[in-house]
């Protein structure tokens, strides 16, 4: 699918609980991939990450300067352990304390072994603000269940059971937006998401409800959010290093590619690879590109978080993302793959639920963690083509996990 055109560069503008949040946007210069909107899928992922920087600030160089990071070395381990951004994604934490109001029953508690939790009915139709996502198919109906490979949701968030402002029982892509909404949070407002945390484990109230209202998603204002203090001041208007509207995007239930959503998780964890990308250098329209459903759900396929697709673990939108994030680290030194590798992040699997990745066999490496000698290999591999559909053994499971199709994703 096409990108939407890229804008500059901007500062955070910061805006009060849920309401439109406030104007401005930064200069800078513009980031790689700025021109007229690409017709096809190809000429937008040229368009996107095909760019050099320039030695005027433009695209990762950019970023770099303008305090997002020194380029560490390939060859060294990323700091932050496995986690893309050095972070942890919202999804880790304790389970919903029970009484906590409107969670989903099923939806939450201990780690136990795949499949031991419930598999819950979730209904699709529109998500809030009358938007079109996801519709499920028979895999993501599969994956609604805590405890399997590639859980499309994990117990430290739940699902809100209704819509707090129709009574009416969550859809599918309400759930994605509610996640989305968390995760834009707890990456880039720590004070409000240490608070959300706090009420939660009080069992005053669901992260994902506040978050919901803060981002604008729902009208109906949580009661817990004046007894905690919570009103949301440091949630940045415009994505960090985009003048994309936080808001908006959101609640688009769409990646920067145009792309659906497929999980509830996928969003949530992306915020953690994008912050870790454009901490490394790498421009944020650029990043929100490859932070997308394709980078998230590929990085599960190399951390053993999801299910593997054929011979090389992928499918095939999944191959072109990464292969473009490959050349990109070839074009700037950045370490774009080894910043990505973490990024499908459950939080709470448990060991019979992970996969031994298909890029392992096929690199001859081994383990999950995002190393510097695996993102190497795994680069080298998609810079040569071993890793493209069906290269030294078995072809994929059809086109992006979007495509329709069960599993994986």
């Amino acid at each position: 699918m096409a990108v939407p055109k890229t804008t500059s560069a901007t500062s955070a503008a910061t805006s009060h609980a849920g309401h439109a949040p406030a104007g401005g946007s930064g200069g800078g210069a513009a980031p790689v991939g700025e021109g007229s909107k690409p017709k096809t899928q190809a000429e937008a992922s040229a368009r996107n990450v095909g760019a050099t920087p320039s030695a005027s600030g433009t695209g990762a160089a950019q970023g770099a300067r303008d305090g997002a990071g020194t380029k560490p070395a390939v060859d060294a381990p990323m700091a932050g352990h496995d986690h893309a951004g050095g972070t942890a994604a919202a999804g880790h934490g304790e389970p919903i304390p029970a009484g906590t109001p409107n969670v989903k029953q099923g939806s939450t508690g201990p780690v136990v072994p795949k499949g031991q939790a419930p598999t819950l009915t979730i209904p699709d139709g529109a998500g809030f603000g009358g938007v079109k996502g996801r519709q499920q198919n028979d895999g993501d109906k599969q994956q609604n269940n805590y405890s399997v490979t590639d859980a499309n949701f994990n117990p430290h968030l739940g699902l809100m059971d209704k819509d707090p402002d129709t009574g009416q029982p969550m859809t599918y892509v309400k759930d994605i937006q509610t996640y989305n909404a968390a995760g834009y949070i707890n990456a880039f407002a720590p004070a409000t998401a240490a608070k959300l945390e706090k009420a939660q484990g009080d069992g005053a109230g669901m992260i994902l409800e506040g978050s919901s209202y803060l981002m604008g998603l729902t009208r109906t204002e949580p009661a817990y959010l004046k007894q905690y203090g919570i009103d949301g001041a440091d949630i940045p208007a415009k994505i960090p290093g985009s003048d994309r509207d936080a808001r908006e995007y959101v609640k688009s239930a769409q990646d920067a590619t145009g792309q659906d959503w497929a999980r509830m998780h996928h969003p949530e964890s992306a915020w953690d690879m994008y912050k870790g990308l454009t901490g490394i250098g790498v421009d944020g329209e650029t990043a929100l590109s490859l932070s997308g459903d394709d980078g998230v759900s590929g990085a599960g396929r190399l951390n053993g978080q999801n299910n593997q697709d054929g011979g090389n673990g992928f499918n095939a939108g999944e191959v072109e993302v990464w292969k473009q994030a490959a050349q990109l680290q070839q074009r700037t030194g950045l370490p774009v793959v080894q910043t990505m590798m973490a990024g499908h992040d459950h939080g709470a699997l448990d060991p019979s639920a992970l996969t031994d990745p298909a890029v392992n066999s096929r690199l001859g490496i081994t383990g999950t963690g995002a190393t510097a000698e695996r993102a190497n290999a795994i680069t080298a591999g998609l810079l040569s083509g071993r890793l493209d559909e069906g290269n030294g053994g078995g072809g994929n499971g059809g086109g992006a996990d979007n495509a329709g199709g069960g599993g994986g994703g």
